[in-house]
């Protein structure tokens, strides 16, 4: 699991968020929000790198700051 994904995590279960609640406030399907957590796509064991246009849809959801996950995902 890399930092981005731990931090989203973390962050969704502190806000006891199910993944399939992350994934109707998102738009984005729980299994991507799980991979991402992961760092990994699990079919294909592929390293997921989430788009900027995904960490917004994720810092929306989850009300947290877009800029630290742009961060934390090695953008800027």
């Amino acid at each position: 699991m890399n930092q981005l994904g731990k931090h989203l995590e973390q962050v969704r279960l502190e806000k006891r968020l199910s993944l399939r609640e992350a994934s109707k406030r998102s738009g984005l399907s729980y299994t991507y929000i799980r991979d991402i957590e992961l760092g990994i796509n699990r079919k294909t064991k592929k390293e997921v790198s989430p788009s900027p246009a995904t960490l917004k849809k994720l810092a929306d959801a989850y009300k947290i700051d877009y800029y630290d996950l742009l961060r934390k995902a090695g953008i800027i």
